[in-house]
């Protein structure tokens, strides 16, 4: 393996056009002072209705 052979490996299709997951906050939170920021949502599975078992959502956060 050398750079070449991982390049083509990684980089030898297009990009798929959605992502197999989705995100986004559901709420936030700002400290008073305001230099600090949290926000906290959900990811969420996008397959397909009946391609397999619904997936739970996973929670995130971010600061």
């Amino acid at each position: 393996m050398g750079a070449d052979a991982i390049g083509k490996a990684i980089g030898g299709s297009e990009p798929s056009s959605t992502s197999p997951v989705s995100w986004s906050a559901d709420s936030a939170i700002v400290s008073s002072s305001g230099d600090l920021g949290v926000t906290f949502g959900y990811i969420r599975s996008n397959a397909p209705a009946g391609t397999a078992p619904a997936q739970p959502p996973v929670p995130f956060f971010t600061i």
